[in-house]
């Protein structure tokens, strides 16, 4: 339905299933306190969605949910989120800022990859990062490393062309290929 640009979600539903708003032209999605889970490719390519709120009620947040919601400019992940799946903001090339709660432990595979993503802070609470989670975030300036990670995985900040300096914790003891290539503004790098 493409005339249907904003949708307001009643409280009886608690899951939003695969595929459920996939390629819809929603500017704005109000979801309802009861809901749990936002399953796979849920809201992919809504390129008109530009506000979102996710209540806090919400635990998953399944592959590519939000991925190609290219108008997107913010977003709060609810604090009962442990795993920010695999490309599940990818390529919300107009997402600049974003808070990762402190229930976080995983951030998967190309998770932020192709976000407009300015600054980004990682709490201690992430113990694992995955390949490429955030390669392309080309307006990406700064990045703050938490300790508890232990590797930097392959591809992860490839090609992101304004980050200008990064300091890596002492507990990383691996820096996967490609970790920082084309990063062609990085000035500094502090190694433990």
């Amino acid at each position: 339905y493409p005339s249907v640009t904003e949708i307001v979600i009643t409280p009886e539903v608690s899951k939003i299933g695969d595929y459920a708003f996939f390629q819809c032209s929603l500017t704005k999605i109000i979801l309802p306190p009861t809901l749990i889970t936002i399953e796979d490719f849920a809201f992919t390519q809504c390129f008109e969605l530009r506000e979102v709120y996710i209540p806090s009620s919400v635990k998953i947040i399944g592959i590519h949910a939000f991925e190609g919601c290219s108008l997107l400019t913010k977003l709060q992940i609810p604090p009962n989120i442990t795993i920010i799946d695999e490309s599940v903001f990818k390529s919300c090339s107009s997402l600049e800022s974003i808070e990762i709660p402190l229930s976080v432990t995983c951030i998967r595979d190309y998770a932020f990859e192709n976000c407009g993503l300015l600054r980004l802070v990682i709490p201690p609470s992430v113990t694992q990062i995955f390949l490429s989670a955030f390669s392309n975030c080309t307006l990406l300036e700064k990045v703050e490393l938490p300790s508890s990670i232990k590797e930097i995985p392959e591809s992860l900040f490839i090609n992101c062309s304004s980050l200008t300096k990064i300091i890596i914790p002492s507990s990383v003891t691996f820096i996967g290929s490609e970790a920082f290539r084309m990063c062609s503004s990085l000035e500094e790098i502090s190694l433990p």
